[in-house]
């Protein structure tokens, strides 16, 4: 029922909860990434960990943006750090 079109999308995966520690997270991050079709990205939303990461590939999947242009796009906002 996968829709094999999708593979044609632009993608990446962000895999929330990297800092748990007590849910062998590395161990299923890594067979994820083995079979994922797209750049998986471990994050922390509570920690805040790679949330800048996440930003500037999906700025740059999206608006086809370098990293300096991101910068300089969120600049703007004073409080964004990225």
């Amino acid at each position: 029922m996968y829709n094999r079109d999708l593979l044609n999308y632009k993608s990446i995966i962000a895999v929330n909860k990297c800092d748990r520690k007590h849910t062998n997270y590395q161990e299923k991050f890594e067979e994820l990434r083995q079979v994922a079709h797209a750049k998986c990205i471990p994050i922390s939303s509570k920690m805040s960990i790679n949330i800048d990461e996440i930003v500037m590939r999906l700025r740059g999947l999206t608006f086809n943006e370098k990293p300096d242009q991101t910068r300089e796009s969120l600049s703007k906002f004073g409080n964004v750090r990225v």
